[in-house]
């Protein structure tokens, strides 16, 4: 894979850079976050991970990240922050912002290996949705029955989507946590990975909120732009089942 790395101490770069390159990806380098963004705006650059220090000059990690989030070329980018910090407030806060994963120094080999192989299975084998005969022979059902449950959960998600956009207060939202869990617990076992992706990144949001309201504001502006894809994609799983004329 295609990395970009910035790290801002040149010891940590270097040894980074080593067992990123040992794992046979290529890497190009960046001193700071001013450097990182201006190679992520490069037009004849493509990245398909980011590997980010927190705690850089000019332009944090985590100020990267919220930046990548905002911007519709960068959003889907995954990005692994690294820090010597682990503190509640850093944590949640990357959590909000979609960050895929969380590493506290110091670097280990086998834990980049493990998280960028997570990655990459992600972005290669993570299909829009299993086919309907594979679920059905998997779960020992029959295809009406597995239509039924599709279109039950279905409407499951348009309803706690529709809560969402109402602006819950704090004791509903803690409500619809179990319930987006639970929604994205099934859209796994009846083979939609990526709406189920969806409900987790919706869930991630609103867990860190709930944890501490008063240094996570509630994330309206993310939350609305999740719930549009969200839209986009149950309304393509809804056509899937649709019994043909």
């Amino acid at each position: 894979m295609h990395i970009l790395l910035a790290e801002d101490d040149k010891t940590s770069r270097e040894l980074l850079r080593r067992i990123l390159e040992a794992e046979t990806h290529t890497v190009d380098l960046a001193k700071d976050g001013e450097e990182a963004w201006k190679s992520l705006e490069a037009p004849s650059r493509r990245f398909d991970v980011c590997v980010f220090d927190i705690c850089m000059p000019s332009i944090s990690g985590i100020d990267l990240l919220e930046r990548m989030r905002a911007k519709d070329a960068h959003r889907r980018i995954p990005v692994i922050l690294c820090t010597a910090l682990n503190d509640r407030t850093t944590v949640q806060r990357a959590a909000a912002l979609g960050v895929t994963h969380f590493v506290v120094k110091p670097y280990s080999r086998t834990l980049m290996r493990d998280k960028l192989e997570q990655i990459r299975a992600a972005i290669e084998g993570a299909p829009e949705a299993e086919e309907p005969a594979f679920v059905c022979r998997r779960l020992g059902i029959d295809a009406d029955t597995h239509r039924e449950m599709i279109e039950s959960l279905l409407a499951d998600a348009h309803e706690c989507a529709e809560l969402l956009r109402a602006n819950p207060d704090l004791p509903a939202l803690q409500k619809l946590l179990m319930r987006l869990r639970g929604i994205k617990g099934s859209c796994l076992t009846l083979g939609m990975p990526q709406v189920a992706e969806q409900f987790r990144l919706l869930k991630d949001l609103i867990d860190a909120h709930v944890a501490d309201p008063a240094a996570m504001p509630y994330p309206e502006a993310k939350i609305a732009a999740l719930l549009a894809e969200l839209d986009a994609r149950l309304a393509q799983a809804a056509a899937r089942i649709k019994t043909p004329a």
